[in-house]
């Protein structure tokens, strides 16, 4: 696994397409977890609940009864989660409420994002690179300093949306500095909007296809940080980078989860991004969605589970939606569930 972290970039110009002002969040740093692995930095992955009255709290079941005492007891965990987190320059990274793959879950209403991942057929091709372990054969570098990237994984369903056109996030590892991961916009040929715009593959500063992250940096990162550095994951569950083994006959990177009761890893190449914050002035901010992911490198069958950050602590469902077999799902992808919220 690699031991990564986030390459600092400067302001962007007014060219760049910015996300809404709710994206432009303060900070939600996050963690992520490494291991000795492909000779990577040997850091273990914990394999233990958040400790403290803040992760007792987080932990315990919260019982119903009379609604005075619901009122109250949510009242306090409330106030006191709000402190934790504001005092808290990283993140918290919580299990969801341990609701088995048996238990019943009440689908949440439906939000307001009218993006479907069927508008993202333009990056399908660069999707099934990822898929394949072959991103490693794509033409990507920062125009600024020739640094060569992989793609690892793409942030879908945020845009296009009232402040900014059709675009996706794209997360990438260094191949000649495997320390250094980064993000930014990728977009679709302006004439061909079901085709990708190849030289929004490579960041650029400056110029036409202008595209690094500008003020939407801050929130995005919550993605990159959690395959930063070590830290406990979900009950039974850590964040990693690791070498496998790619196409033609070359080793690529991919992002994975790992359940640590029995090893098994999820390769993911996808995050749908269905519902967040909307009034940039809450104290209370989320975003809502789904990862997808591959159990077998060498099997292109794709799985899904709910995830929720909400304010800089991390969540992701116990329950494992169906499989399907398309590079991208279907929009099922943007049912909720209440057992992560």
């Amino acid at each position: 696994m690699l031991d990564t972290q986030v390459h600092s970039q400067s302001a962007p110009s007014s060219q760049v397409e910015e996300a809404p002002p709710a994206l432009q969040a303060d900070n939600l740093a996050g963690a992520g977890c490494t291991d000795s692995q492909n000779q990577l930095p040997p850091t273990a992955c914990p394999k233990r609940s958040p400790t403290g009255s803040l992760g007792d709290m987080i932990s315990a079941p919260f019982k119903r009864g009379d609604k005075k005492g619901d009122k109250k007891s949510l009242f306090k965990l409330k106030t006191s989660l709000s402190k934790s987190w504001g005092n808290n320059k990283g993140a918290s990274i919580t299990g969801a409420s341990q609701a088995g793959p048996s238990a019943t879950r009440t689908k949440c209403k439906p939000s307001n994002n009218t993006n479907k991942p069927g508008d993202y057929v333009w990056l399908q091709e660069v999707l099934w690179n990822v898929v394949k372990n072959e991103a490693h054969s794509l033409d990507v570098v920062d125009t600024a300093t020739s640094q060569g990237f992989t793609p690892i994984f793409f942030v879908l369903g945020s845009c296009p949306n009232t402040f900014c056109g059709m675009q996706a996030v794209m997360y990438s590892v260094s191949r000649e500095r495997e320390q250094d991961l980064d993000f930014w916009w990728v977009k679709p040929q302006k004439l061909t909007a079901v085709e990708l715009e190849r030289n929004t593959l490579s960041r650029n500063a400056k110029g036409p296809h202008k595209n690094d992250p500008g003020r939407s940096k801050p929130f995005y990162k919550a993605f990159a940080d959690l395959f930063v550095q070590g830290s406990a994951g979900p009950p039974g569950m850590c964040f990693g980078i690791e070498k496998v083994n790619g196409k033609p006959h070359q080793s690529t990177a991919r992002a994975y989860l790992k359940n640590d009761s029995d090893d098994s890893k999820m390769y993911l190449h996808l995050v749908w991004q269905e519902d967040w914050t909307t009034n940039p002035f809450s104290s209370k901010k989320y975003i809502r969605g789904k990862i997808v992911y591959q159990k077998d490198l060498d099997v292109h069958e794709f799985f899904s589970r709910q995830y929720c950050i909400k304010n800089g602590a991390v969540s992701i469902s116990d329950v494992e939606e169906p499989s399907f077999k398309t590079i991208l799902p279907s929009d099922e992808i943007k049912d909720l569930w209440d057992d992560v919220t």
